[in-house]
């Protein structure tokens, strides 16, 4: 029989599809992640990607990600994107 691959996660779940790269559903949203940061998605309404500007490489996730859709993407706050990964901290 053939051994299934391992799927990698990140600390809050999502999937890994390239190196540094997530992605996970959440309430009818995909979000990307570069690295443990969500950065960008797709809602009902469309791609959109986050107004900050991270580092290079995250730049290059959001672009390789987005692909033909960057154009199109709307621009959304940090915080808005944030607020849809419901990002919560146990201690």
């Amino acid at each position: 029989m053939k051994k299934l691959k391992k799927v990698k996660t990140n600390k809050v779940g999502a999937v890994q599809i390239a190196p540094n790269m997530y992605v996970k559903e959440n309430n009818g949203t995909i979000l990307l992640y570069s690295y443990e940061t969500p950065v960008a998605g797709e809602d009902h309404n469309g791609a959109f990607r986050t107004d900050t500007q991270f580092s290079s490489t995250t730049t290059r996730h959001i672009n390789k990600w987005l692909g033909g859709l960057l154009k199109h993407a709307r621009v959304v706050s940090q915080d808005s994107i944030y607020q849809r990964a419901v990002i919560v901290h146990c201690m």
